[in-house]
């Protein structure tokens, strides 16, 4: 069994400290469980089905069989999720192969299929889904990290570079990812047409030249078309190698506004210590939101460079200083930039989300000191300030770390959230064996950690570390934690009130299909309203349920819900409407007048108690579907 005596850990600047004693009884919970799922795993399927047999003779009522029944539930729950909380259970122990699920449906039997399993021992979802939770990975275009590998200098190209996304989106939409953050600036260029700066290299290999269409544009309406937010990531500080701003156009800011730009190691970066920089940022980002119907606008990078000690901004400080500490003078002149760009955003479009990805440590903590690399001290990031201030609607801190450098860290930025969202990122790609080699039980492990501290969800780094399952990642998340839709959590702060409920206009329903159709919405927010679908084998619709989630956020006004496989019965559907803030209205009970008939059919038919004779070829279901279409 695992040894439970307190670890020492190293951070980066070689320091150690002893765990903590709530950090130590949390690890030694783990282990234990950690410990119980994988004997229950090493069971072959044949004993597995002979102590369930058995469990059907025990008494569920007595007490001192409750270890033993605790242990049938849990192989019971193997089975039914297939690998939830330990290894894949097989007939064979030495050829063990791992079974992942097909794209979800709400109809029709999970259909399996056969992978070759990856050596690892997950834990279970201790804290199920969540109705609103974010569900986000940042999609990087730099190098073309992530998209495009296809570079767009034909025709039969641009097509491959769209269908190259088209592919991630819809991979993503099967894991039921909302939000897509997407790179839209990366080095002093820009993956759209703008007045500012120049077009990025990293679409057609050359620099400042166009791909022959708006990939920004593309992306939004790809994703809105799968349900998913799309988020513009800006590179906010950077501006690429000197070598590479030699090859720039015009438009390059590092010669259009060679006044707000220092040269530091080699490199270029926008001075945060001049005033015109903020400015120069927030219409930039002031362009995007105008022309762009953009979810969110992310700030990356909105920090000095590492080790900026001898950071040229000496003039600028004696200039703009005004007597202040240097330290201090470095982070009020970034949070400047950053109340300049909210301020900008909320002017055009208030339901616009802006976010930030500061360093996973702000600072050292009460419960983990911390002496190592933190945004406070090393960058002059104040995060926190941010959020208390109110000019960040979500934050995704950057928790690329595992063990006492990630628990203590993600409670400091909940505590400290003022009610705005906490998104931490997670540094999926150390699960790669090139990169950290993680098992994947660091991740899932941080997974339930993030939804039992009541964060708002979570960012995996990145998206192609998802995509290729790296460790059995996408088939856990999709299995274990994401396996229905979620909504992104409402901005109550921005806006409370919900959009009126759309009205029932058609309602059909057929043998392997029903079509559904409903009224346009209104909302007090000018930029439109979209739809979650509902459906549930009870009645009345219980739409906190997740589960119960067909499609969330459709811009359509009517959904054909098809069930070739469905069994007899009968099915409730609800339709609510929600506003680009997230707030929802009342529901719609599409079919509650059916309900209703079948209800009044069936006492008439008990009381006249001649049911046969009146009605000798008509079934319930039968007059109930003569009822519950409204006259058009």
């Amino acid at each position: 069994m695992a040894n439970f005596a307190p670890k020492q850990n190293e951070d980066e600047m070689g320091v150690y400290s002893k765990t903590t004693k709530s950090e130590y009884t949390h690890r030694k919970l783990i282990d234990i469980n950690h410990y119980k799922t994988y004997l229950f795993s090493r069971m072959t399927l044949t004993t597995v089905i002979s102590r369930i047999k058995l469990f059907h003779k025990t008494s569920i009522l007595s007490e001192t069989n409750l270890i033993f029944k605790t242990s049938i539930l849990s192989l019971m729950w193997l089975i039914a999720g297939n690998c939830v909380m330990g290894q894949p259970i097989t007939d064979s122990p030495d050829e063990p192969m791992i079974a992942s699920p097909a794209v979800p449906s709400h109809d029709v039997s999970t259909h399996f299929i056969v992978e070759p399993y990856v050596e690892h021992k997950p834990y279970a979802p201790l804290f199920s889904a969540r109705k609103h939770e974010v569900r986000a990975v940042w999609l990087t275009l730099l190098k073309g990290l992530d998209w495009p590998t296809t570079l767009a200098t034909t025709l039969e190209n641009i097509k491959c570079q769209q269908k190259e996304l088209t592919d991630i989106l819809n991979r993503l939409q099967e894991a039921h990812i909302n939000t897509v953050i997407l790179q839209t600036r990366l080095r002093g260029n820009l993956i759209y047409p703008s007045e500012y700066e120049e077009w990025s290299e990293y679409l057609t290999g050359v620099p400042c030249q166009s791909p022959g269409y708006d990939p920004l544009a593309f992306a939004i309406d790809e994703c809105h078309k799968r349900g998913m937010e799309v988020h513009a990531w800006l590179v906010s500080i950077p501006l690429g190698g000197v070598d590479v701003h030699k090859e720039m156009g015009k438009k390059s800011i590092t010669k259009r506004c060679p006044h707000l730009c220092k040269k530091f190691r080699n490199n270029w970066y926008l001075n945060p210590g001049h005033p015109e920089s903020k400015h120069y940022l927030a219409n930039l980002v002031g362009e995007l939101v105008s022309r762009y119907d953009v979810d969110g606008v992310h700030l990356d990078y909105i920090r000095y460079p590492d080790r900026p000690k001898r950071f040229p901004d000496t003039a600028e400080y004696r200039k703009y200083g005004k007597g202040k500490d240097l330290a201090q003078w470095r982070r009020d002149n970034i949070t400047e930039i950053v109340r300049a760009v909210y301020s900008k955003v909320k002017s055009i479009k208030p339901w616009v989300k802006v976010s930030s990805a500061p360093l996973g440590k702000y600072r050292g903590t009460k419960r983990y000191p911390n002496s190592g690399w933190n945004g406070y001290h090393d960058v002059y990031q104040e995060a926190q300030r941010w959020m208390k201030e109110g000019i960040q609607d979500m934050i995704f801190p950057m928790l690329y770390y595992r063990d006492n450098f990630f628990y203590p860290f993600l409670l400091d930025w909940k505590e400290t959230s003022c009610g705005r969202m906490v998104v931490p990122g997670l540094g999926i790609y150390f699960l790669h064996p090139s990169e950290g080699d993680w098992k994947l039980s660091e991740i899932e492990r941080q997974l339930n950690f993030i939804r039992w501290s009541g964060c708002e969800g979570e960012a995996h780094f990145r998206s192609r570390f998802l995509t290729d399952n790296i460790k059995g990642l996408y088939q856990s998340v999709c299995y274990n934690y994401y396996h229905t839709p979620v909504l992104v959590p409402p901005m109550t702060w921005i806006d409370s009130i919900a959009p009126t409920s759309p009205a029932i206009v058609r309602f059909t329903e057929e043998e392997k299909r029903t079509v559904l159709e409903w009224t346009t919405a209104t909302d007090n927010l000018s930029g439109g309203v979209c739809y979650n679908v509902y459906a549930s084998d009870t009645y009345p619709v219980d739409i906190d349920n997740p589960a119960n989630i067909l499609i969330a956020k459709t811009a359509d006004t009517s959904y054909i819900h098809n069930h070739p496989f469905r069994k007899s019965g009968t099915r409730f559907y609800a339709v609510t409407a929600i506003d680009r803030c997230g707030n929802e209205s009342e529901k719609l009970e599409i079919n509650k007048q059916s309900l209703e008939a079948k209800m009044d059919y069936e006492k008439r038919l008990k009381r006249l108690k001649f049911k046969t004779l009146l009605y000798p070829k008509i079934t319930p279901n039968q007059l109930l579907y003569k009822c519950e279409t409204p006259q058009l």
